[in-house]
């Protein structure tokens, strides 16, 4: 018998090494250990308390920065860069989901995968981003970005920079709902994962995203109720919207993870602050007692 063979192992000690010094690996450890939740489960527990953190309890992690974009999301004449004004926008560089990324798929789908980041949370404050600017934030060439995102465009995605032309702004949707769609189309998750370039718990989020958004909207509330109730753009809660009614895609869900865990436990529909609505998300889907879920709470 020849010696075991193994592949990319310097790459899987690199990701290893790094991922450890992570506070989303931080937080799923104490997620596992201290709470007691099971391992599949505690990733979804822990990027839950992860969004919550990035999004209402900090202004900035230490993993995101603040940056000087183009004010408005539909920045498409041509005009010089200096006479646009600028909006300050909260961007992640570099996410704990780049690793898992990166280990699985290779370094190309991690670049792709940032790169598709940063101009969706831009887009989520109102800004836009260049192509100089992604240039600066992605060191990545100007021609290899156009390269990537042309093809992006021409596959549907939605990913708006300034400037783009309009045959490639009409009739895109977001990741996440070009995610779903394709899942519901009889698509593998692997597969759907790699065309995207989504981590296990990115598509887990989605996935969780989306049956909220499904159970909200039977339960009679508008777009923008619930994106505010659950941190979402009313622009990708609409697409959600449209992709439940021509597929009924939420049935599809039921027996994955996040559908397991939303079955029978809805969210309550009078909460609007991100703090409640976690701990009642907790105390419903994840079986945590009252104390339990603050304690969780005052950890983040």
């Amino acid at each position: 018998m020849g010696r075991a063979k193994f592949f990319r192992q310097k790459l899987i000690s690199h990701v290893d090494s790094v991922a450890v010094k992570t506070v989303y690996s931080w937080l799923l450890h104490q997620t596992r250990e201290r709470f007691g939740v099971a391992a599949g489960e505690a990733g979804l527990v822990a990027q839950k308390g992860y969004l919550l953190l990035t999004r209402s309890l900090v202004k900035r992690s230490e993993e995101q920065i603040v940056f000087p974009a183009l004010a408005g999301r539909e920045v498409h004449r041509k005009r010089s860069a200096q006479e646009l004004p600028r909006r300050e926008v909260v961007l992640t560089p570099w996410s704990h989901d780049d690793l898992e990324v990166y280990r699985e798929f290779g370094l190309k789908a991690l670049q792709n995968a940032r790169l598709a980041r940063l101009i969706e949370e831009a887009y989520w404050q109102d800004a836009s981003l260049s192509t100089s600017m992604l240039c600066f934030l992605t060191n990545i060439t100007a021609k290899s970005i156009r390269e990537r995102l042309i093809s992006l465009w021409e596959e549907g995605i939605r990913l708006p920079v300034a400037g783009v032309a309009k045959k490639y702004r009409q009739g895109r949707v977001f990741r996440a709902t070009a995610a779903m769609e394709q899942f519901f189309a009889g698509v593998k998750p692997a597969t759907v994962r790699e065309r995207l370039w989504l981590s296990p718990t990115t598509w887990q989020q989605y996935q969780m995203d989306y049956l909220h958004v499904a159970q909200l909207t039977r339960a009679g509330l508008d777009a923008s109720t619930i994106g505010r109730q659950l941190g979402l753009h009313p622009d990708l809660v609409i697409e959600f919207q449209e992709l439940e009614q021509r597929t009924g895609g939420a049935t599809q869900l039921a027996d994955s993870l996040p559908g397991r865990l939303l079955n029978g436990c809805p969210l309550p529909l009078a909460v609007d602050d991100a703090r409640n609505l976690f701990l009642a998300e907790l105390q419903s889907q994840h079986g945590f007692s009252p104390a339990k879920a603050h304690s969780y709470l005052a950890l983040l």
